[in-house]
């Protein structure tokens, strides 16, 4: 937190900043009023309002007065932003960054609050972009950090690897016992249809129950259930 001798440091820094980005990591209104009073800090920010008017046309400036009052409403009212924001925002004003078209209307109190809204709104998107750019840095030093590691990716892959496998083999034994439960339940002509779709380990349950139910179920070449009965039905009678 910035000491009364920084405050001119503070100041210096702050007439450097051109940009809401740029502003995102200055020392708040409020942490500059700890060591120092309110009125230095407003102080500091009216200088800052009033020495960006003179980019104004002279017909255009809001006057000395008037910039005090309105940084005293930013102390007031927006303690969490900066002397940094407020320069930044007033060369942004000066080039008729914020205004809709008034480019020969005076600038007054009402007019400034106005732009500063939107200052804050574009603030706002810039602390946005800064926390996504943080994440996506971190992650990568992470990424690097772990690669840089002999053999742990290799490691990593096949550990992958066994608990896919694994996953996969558990859920096989689920399915098989939820097929275990169900095929007692089944119609002879659903057997032999879910016979088709299963593999060796579920044709093998299904061809347990239909030889409990004696339908001794042989498979054709076609890949269906032909029962032993019906098979005889069809052979040829002698004579």
């Amino acid at each position: 937190m910035p000491k009364p001798q920084e405050l001119a440091v503070v100041r210096n820094e702050a007439l450097r900043c051109r940009t809401a980005a740029q502003a995102l990591s200055a020392p708040t209104l409020r942490q500059l009023a700890v060591h120092n009073s309110e009125e230095q800090v407003v102080m500091e920010a009216a200088l800052i309002l009033d020495g960006a008017m003179q980019l104004f046309d002279p017909k255009r400036r809001m006057s000395a007065d008037h910039c005090t009052e309105f940084a005293w409403q930013l102390m007031s009212d927006y303690p969490h932003e900066s002397l940094a924001d407020i320069n930044a925002f007033s060369k942004g004003c000066a080039m008729s960054k914020y205004d809709d078209g008034e480019f020969y209307a005076s600038v007054d109190l009402p007019r400034m609050a106005k732009w500063w809204r939107k200052y804050l709104e574009e603030k706002a998107e810039a602390r946005e972009r800064a926390v996504v750019m943080d994440r996506t840095q971190r992650e990568r030093e992470a990424t690097e950090r772990i690669a840089s590691i002999d053999g742990l990716m290799d490691t990593v892959r096949i550990a992958a690897h066994d608990y896919k496998q694994q996953t996969a083999e558990r859920n096989e034994r689920i399915r098989l016992g939820h097929l275990r439960d169900r095929v007692e339940w089944m119609t002879d002509v659903q057997l032999r249809q879910w016979w088709k779709k299963e593999n060796a380990e579920g044709r093998a349950l299904i061809e347990a129950e239909a030889g409990k139910r004696g339908l001794a179920p042989q498979v054709t070449a076609s890949g269906r259930h032909v029962d032993d009965s019906r098979a005889r039905s069809r052979r040829p009678r002698n004579g």
